[in-house]
């Protein structure tokens, strides 16, 4: 259920004694959980890289007015722009295909 395959969760209920339909329907109510979940989560990866690539702008913006530039503001900001940029790319990707995943849901989420 949390990262099972649906055949597996599906021959699982069917060994419990749930009939087929039954079986049926509460592992398309799982997926639709478990997508609702990832997407839940990919949402707030994209917000989180988004907020991770205005350092880079901010940086920018600072070093424009203020003039002086040194380089460890300058790694910090690339990175910080790395790390943003690693986070929407995943975030987009898990709102394209929540499904795709198959890892548990408390690893995905952090």
């Amino acid at each position: 259920m949390w990262g099972d395959s649906p055949a597996s969760v599906m021959a699982f209920l069917q060994e419990n004694g749930v009939g087929d339909k039954d079986a049926s329907s509460l592992v398309a109510t799982f997926q639709k959980e478990r997508a609702k979940s990832i997407r839940e989560s990919a949402v707030k990866k994209v917000l989180v890289g988004l907020l991770y690539l205005c350092v880079p702008a901010g940086a920018f913006v600072m070093f424009t007015i203020s003039g002086d530039i040194t380089a460890k503001f300058v790694a910090l900001a690339f990175i910080a722009g790395l790390i943003g940029s690693w986070k929407v790319v995943d975030g987009v990707w898990m709102l394209l295909r929540p499904l795709s995943s198959g890892e548990d849901l408390a690893t995905i989420e952090e």
